[in-house]
């Protein structure tokens, strides 16, 4: 319903609210000010600045919620690898200290679901493919993985 709503306010929004259709028996009177800025221009800009601003917002909200921002903390509790195995659901690999957890992650829910008793070492593993930088400074200098 609310699409709806959203829909009718966008198309009325986009149309000219104040638009007079010229007269054609009327003579064009001869004006040394131009067009003035009337209501409906004003209501018209503060909508589209408002869609604006519910984009960015949107998309914030959806990159937060996709997880593609890492924060980067510098303590005792690392995340070293997640692996997303449903639209809401993650298995999660976090170092605590010398410990290594491996985490269940769903709405509402965190469920410890093993304690590794050897640390994976993350320095000596080899990494999954590079980043695009490492890629295209490898093509660049002709060599090919």
């Amino acid at each position: 319903m609310w699409r709806v709503w959203l829909f009718n306010l966008i198309l009325f929004c986009s149309t000219p609210l104040f638009a007079q259709t010229p007269d054609k028996q009327a003579k064009p009177e001869k004006s040394t000010l131009t067009e003035t800025i009337g209501v409906g221009d004003y209501f018209q800009v503060l909508v589209g600045l408002l869609v604006v601003v519910i984009a960015i917002v949107a998309m914030a909200w959806m990159i937060k919620r996709i997880g593609y921002i890492q924060t980067g903390t510098q303590g005792a509790l690392k995340v070293i690898g997640g692996l997303s195995i449903g639209q809401r659901e993650k298995l999660v690999l976090v170092q605590v200290g010398k410990q290594q957890l491996l985490l269940g992650v769903a709405p509402g829910n965190i469920s410890k679901l093993h304690e590794l008793d050897e640390p994976i070492d993350t320095e000596t593993t080899s990494p999954q493919p590079g980043n695009f930088y490492d890629k295209l400074q490898s093509v660049l200098k002709g060599e090919r993985k």
